[in-house]
């Protein structure tokens, strides 16, 4: 038999054969790449009796990264769109097209795009001519440049005939059989949240037969007026996206607009906001009270917030209100409780499990000097390079120094793998490790 698992404190797989040889030969299938394995040989003999080997390893081989799935494309140029890639390593999403066979890897005159992030999951090719007929392949790319098979998928554009405006008057019959399509509704609950270095925009999607997708243009201190006015920052089918170029000391002024399938804008959704209109604490809070919706909701980790006094039970302040938006965003103070600016006994039961959570003694619930300390991050600011500091939010996507830092420091608390060389860029490996540090020390496992 053979014993194995991802931990040498936990063979929790086997495969075993009852055959009396002295050779044998078993093969573990369903292993993921790039990871290392433990194992362990047991033997028994026709009178019972067993030996075991001492606990080895192996690293799976690199192999391919894992290819797309549920490939699918419809009208409106023509819009490509899949599921997220399962393999931790994927890291781009490379897409060829060609017209007449699914074109390969090698068909460099057929690369169509190259999308830096796996985590997006759809395309619009615009360059097409109705009624012929496009054959596209994507892959997916990992970080040692290995490509995955292709998903491939053939679609043939029909031009959408706009709707006709309605007829204005009254009166008359007969003749047409037009019908007046009216536009798509405008994307509800926008927000704008502007923190000190990138602003967060979220709203919701129509729902209605003919959407395909939404688009968000910003432009700097005057609102769009259409879907040319300003720059298109963000395309595509999900509810919430980051603008990271957003510069200091500029209003950005953005418009959300949902487009149907024959890319007919809808009705604006408008909403402005600049860097620095809320501390990090203050976007964290209001990210966690954003409803659930079937795109999921990315709270941003490496947050602080930072408390001018001590706070106790009994007082009513504004700080009280950060504090439980900041407990509530960590799963500390039930979704349930809406912050008021009163400490309560649930605001006190909440302090008392983040006091425990953070070995704060004694856990009474009372915010002083020590509790405000690891609030602001004082407990735990980086020392892994000397002068280097985490002083921004980091989130998946963002490259830089304190990036580079963090690996580092997951790193150093084997959280991520010894094997992996820490670059700067914060992408699925770095990810999973944050979110495996978050389930062990915090209980919230959001990245």
């Amino acid at each position: 038999k053979v014993l194995y698992g991802t931990a040498a404190n936990a063979l929790t797989q086997s495969q075993s054969t009852q055959s009396l040889t002295l050779t044998h030969s078993l093969g573990a299938t369903n292993l993921t790449r790039r990871t290392t394995y433990f194992y362990q040989l047991v033997s028994k003999d026709a009178a019972g009796n067993s030996a075991s080997s001492v606990v080895a390893s192996i690293v799976t081989s690199s192999g391919k990264t894992s290819s797309l799935t549920n490939l699918q494309a419809v009208n409106g140029s023509v819009v490509l769109s899949w599921s997220k890639s399962i393999d931790p390593f994927a890291q781009s999403v490379v897409i060829y097209r060609g017209t007449s066979a699914y074109p390969t890897a090698n068909d460099t005159a057929a690369l169509l795009a190259t999308l830096p992030d796996v985590n997006t999951l759809s395309y619009r090719d615009s360059a097409v001519t109705s009624g012929t007929t496009y054959y596209y392949s994507l892959y997916t790319l990992d970080d040692q440049g290995t490509l995955s098979d292709s998903a491939q998928i053939t679609f043939t554009p029909s031009v959408v005939a706009p709707a006709p405006a309605p007829a204005s008057g009254g009166g008359g019959g007969g003749g047409g059989s037009s019908v007046y399509i009216p536009p798509l509704a405008a994307p509800a609950v926008p927000r704008a949240l502007g923190a000190p270095d990138q602003i967060v925009l979220s709203w919701k999607n129509p729902v209605a037969a003919d959407f395909v997708r939404t688009r968000v243009i910003r432009k700097a201190d005057s609102d769009p007026q259409n879907v040319s006015d300003g720059t298109v920052i963000y395309e595509g089918t999900g509810e919430q996206f980051t603008d990271t170029t957003a510069s200091s000391s500029i209003t950005y002024h953005y418009a959300i607009v949902a487009l149907n399938q024959s890319l007919t804008p809808g009705i604006f959704a408008r909403v402005q906001a600049k860097l620095g209109d809320r501390s990090a604490g203050e976007v964290m809070g209001a990210l966690a009270q954003l409803s659930t919706s079937t795109t999921a909701v990315v709270t941003p980790t490496g947050l602080v917030l930072i408390l001018s006094k001590d706070l106790k039970r009994g007082m009513t302040d504004a700080e009280v209100t950060r504090l439980q938006s900041f407990l509530q965003s960590l799963g500390y103070l039930p979704a349930s409780v809406t912050p008021t600016g009163y400490f309560g006994g649930a605001t006190q039961a909440a302090v008392i499990k983040y006091q425990r959570a953070k070995a704060i003694t004694p856990a009474a619930g009372l915010v002083g000097p020590t509790t405000r300390k690891f609030l602001g991050g004082g407990s735990t600011a980086p020392t892994a390079t000397t002068g280097s500091k985490i002083t921004r939010v980091l989130i998946y996507g963002m490259q830089g120094a304190d990036v580079l830092l963090l690996q580092q420091l997951l790193q150093s608390k084997n959280y991520l793998g010894k094997s992996i060389t820490p670059n700067g860029s914060f992408g699925p490996v770095t990810l999973t490790a944050v979110k495996q540090l978050q389930c062990a020390i915090l209980k919230v496992c959001s990245g």
